[in-house]
């Protein structure tokens, strides 16, 4: 299942809201960014699609596809606008851009504005809701265990579950050392702050548990896939990546 990058530039909080919600109950991820300025230094993070308002303070959307046609040479566009003026529909084709959209708009004209835009046939998108949170774990040996999470998750909901977890792995994990595998499928990426909630995670873990920064690897499509943007974010992750680099540790 792949997962589409989509970057929503927007002063309206409540235009920009419904936007992220129609999109992200799918395979996409959306970064929310304000005016053109910061979707100009977003670009660098690397997006499948772009969403950009006209009007918007300090730089406005033309002036934002102005001033990185470079970066914004492979992209797809789409221009919201609150109106249907024809001059502004002009510009945006002299720009490139792929489509628009007059707001307020429908969630499903939006959604088919994007799907066209990416090339994606319906069946490419995918309810996320069909992806519940699963955490299930193995025994790899003695001291070895893996603890499986996939799927998508609200922030409570995979708190509640991590907390639940604790009392079955208890009955696997004792004081001595234990290398804790962490695999985590790319479904996770939908999951809002996913880095401070696996950093939650492994802190609870280390702490019910006894464990050391080092007796975690971090393994599966999440962490191959996650910004350095994210990663950044995070202190664990980014902690136990910089062992693992230096330690070379396998399974």
């Amino acid at each position: 299942m792949e997962i589409y990058k989509v970057l929503l530039a927007d002063d309206d909080l409540i235009i920009a809201e419904v936007a992220i919600r129609v999109l992200e109950r799918y395979n996409f991820k959306v970064d929310h960014v304000m005016e053109g300025r910061s979707a100009g230094l977003k670009l660098k993070q690397g997006y499948n699609l772009v969403i950009t308002d006209i009007m918007m303070p300090i730089v406005d959307g033309f002036t934002f596809i102005e001033k990185n046609q470079i970066q914004l040479k492979d992209i797809p566009i789409i221009m919201m606008t609150a109106l249907n003026e024809k001059d502004d529909i002009l510009k945006a084709a002299s720009l490139k851009v792929f489509n628009y959209i007059v707001k307020p708009f429908k969630p499903e004209a939006l959604l088919q504005k994007v799907a066209d835009a990416l090339e994606l046939d319906r069946n490419e998108l995918v309810l996320k809701e069909n992806f519940k949170l699963k955490i299930t774990h193995e025994v790899l040996a003695k001291n070895k265990v893996r603890i499986i999470i996939s799927g998508y998750t609200f922030g409570v909901e995979f708190q509640s579950q991590t907390r639940k977890y604790l009392n079955e792995l208890a009955q696997i994990l004792t004081n001595e050392s234990h290398l804790l595998v962490l695999y985590i499928g790319k479904e996770f990426l939908y999951t809002a702050d996913s880095t401070l909630l696996i950093d939650e995670f492994i802190e609870l873990y280390k702490n019910r548990f006894r464990l050391k920064d080092d007796d975690f690897l971090l393994k599966g499509d999440y962490f191959t896939k996650i910004s350095i943007e994210d990663i950044e974010k995070s202190i664990m992750i980014k902690k136990i990546m910089n062992l693992e680099s230096s330690n070379k540790k396998l399974l």
